[in-house]
């Protein structure tokens, strides 16, 4: 039976697709765009059971078509590969897939990247130095979507490209419906990073890319599609030798070491950092080391029994631009979850050293087996299980040494640079194109769990509709932002009321307003990443 939260979220998310249609009737296609950005990041972040949504697609292709700008009369410009992306960071902050699209850029050569900026995201999209050989063009955060999409069709109509690699976001309605109103059928290339989500996308694809064995079945069983490619994660990462001297840890120790985002450690049952106050009061002389972004440290005090015993032996640092050196700090790797990360695992192999794998059996997209020998029994599912693997390798270093090599010799045997660059080319030179089948999805996981894994904040769906509407030039008249607003209260999803009354100026300032504080100041860049790009 459907609880009632779910029923009230699919609820806003048909509301949301009704306003988005009467919209686009209306010819208000600056609005309509709004409506299906925010249901698309709805159907992303709060898992409502559903994986693709033919209606919105359908809606976006017709947006694109009527937005389609005249040709220009001019030479084509004949281009062999286009990469479209929602972002390309070079600061660290982002990692994993991010990593390997800037990989697919250096190994394809593509002839142009696009970043479409799908979030509007003033400051959070890099220049691009770490591709200096490939024309990069951000389209401005400072334009609408139909700008951005006007613009898109323009400048990928002109170019021509026989193909179209997307690296794109979920919910990046731009990319989308841009590409449904091109003059050409460029080949369609859809990298699936977030195989674990809903994204759009799903009827412009001519060959899907996976990057593991339960991305495809996911595909099969949730999206209706088949025949999509394996090309797994890719790395080009150099051990090093590090000092651990560096790093206040004392000579003699044992290190086991965690490298993800916070939130994927994060749960109901805070597990992870169970596990940890398990290791490091049964084991005086260990160290772990957890390298993530930045958070509250305080969310994980009352995980400990006694934190003040092992505060010293728990480092926690990052983010770091650079990991080549922080796996040489290691004795083990101890993977995050809930939720693991594949780059990182992949990584640790290259660097020798033994991995403590979590396999997520409720949901294994979160937490998979993918990328270890089939052998491999260093793999657990729940906490006495995974410290059960760490005594091993900190009471038994012969041990620890052939496991580590054991996953080198793996690594060298399938997945060095040179494999899967070899791999991805084979991938795009191949004529095996993908079928699509109509049909309900079938869902037979614990969407409880799922959905509780990975909804960290609530939507705040009124609060979202507010900050588009005045983060971008919006259609939205000031009374409808004020609605926005007022709902946002209702609903309560501001944290505080002092939160909100601290935005009740929003309705009024408007984009123009936000555009000259980010211009003129750096608490209008804070104000603004603040609040829309988290």
């Amino acid at each position: 039976m459907m609880d009632d939260k779910l029923k009230e979220e699919l609820e806003n998310y048909n509301l949301l697709k009704s306003d988005a249609k009467s919209a686009f009737k209306d010819k208000k296609y600056e609005k309509a765009l709004d409506y299906v950005h925010i249901a698309a990041k709805m159907g992303m972040q709060s898992h409502l059971g559903l994986w693709y949504d033919d209606e919105l697609e359908e809606l976006l292709s017709k947006i694109g078509m009527d937005l389609k700008p005249v040709r220009k009369k001019g030479k084509e410009n004949k281009k062999r590969i286009y990469i479209l992306t929602y972002l390309t960071d070079d600061r660290g902050t982002c990692l994993g897939h991010c990593q390997a699209f800037k990989q697919w850029a250096k190994i394809l050569g593509g002839d142009k990247i696009y970043i479409t900026n799908g979030y509007t995201a003033h400051g959070y999209s890099s220049n691009g130095n770490h591709l200096k050989n490939i024309p990069i063009h951000t389209l401005s955060w400072q334009d609408s979507y139909t700008e951005r999409i006007g613009e898109l069709i323009q400048n990928i109509n002109q170019d021509s490209p026989d193909e179209i690699i997307l690296f794109i976001n979920p919910d990046d309605v731009i990319a989308i419906s841009a590409l449904y109103a091109l003059d050409k059928r460029s080949r369609i290339i859809f990298f699936n990073h977030a195989d674990h989500s809903y994204w759009l996308g799903r009827n412009l694809i001519d060959t899907l890319i996976e990057f593991r064995d339960e991305g495809i079945e996911s595909s099969k069983k949730y999206r209706n599609i088949y025949n999509s490619q394996m090309v797994p994660l890719i790395t080009k990462i150099e051990p090093k030798i590090v000092s651990r001297n560096d790093w206040d840890i004392k000579k003699g120790s044992t290190v086991s070491l965690s490298i993800g985002n916070i939130l994927k450690v994060i749960d109901d049952n805070m597990d992870y950092f169970k596990l940890i106050d398990m290791l490091l009061q049964e084991y005086p002389n260990h160290y772990h080391v957890l390298i993530t972004n930045h958070f509250n440290r305080n969310i994980i005090k009352t995980c400990f029994r006694d934190y003040q015993s092992i505060k010293d032996r728990l480092v926690i640092a990052g983010p770091l631009k650079d990991l080549s050196r922080v796996y040489g700090l290691g004795d083990f790797l101890i993977e995050t979850f809930p939720l693991n990360g594949d780059t990182v695992r992949m990584e640790a192999m290259a660097c020798k050293l033994p991995v403590v794998a979590y396999y997520n059996n409720k949901f294994p997209l979160a937490a998979a087996r993918d990328y270890l020998p089939s052998d491999y029994s260093f793999i657990g599912s729940n906490n006495d299980e995974l410290m059960d693997h760490c005594r091993k390798l900190i009471e038994d270093t012969e041990l620890k040494f052939k496991t580590g090599e054991k996953l080198y010799r793996h690594y060298l045997k399938e997945f060095t640079y040179e494999n899967i660059a070899k791999t991805l080319k084979n991938v795009i030179s191949s004529e095996n194109r993908i079928s699509i089948k109509s049909g309900e999805i079938n869902i037979d996981y614990d969407l409880d769990y799922v959905r509780k894994l990975l909804i960290k904040n609530k939507m705040e769906l009124n609060k979202q509709l507010l900050f588009q509407s005045i983060f971008k030039p919006s259609k939205f008249a000031i009374g409808e932002k004020i609605n926005f607003y007022v709902q946002a209260i209702k609903k309560s999803e501001f944290q505080s009321k002092k939160h909100a009354v601290s935005y009740f100026f929003l309705p009024f300032v408007g984009f123009k307003g936000i555009e000259l504080g980010i211009k003129f100041g750096n608490k209008g860049i804070s104000l603004y990443n603040g609040l829309f790009v988290k």
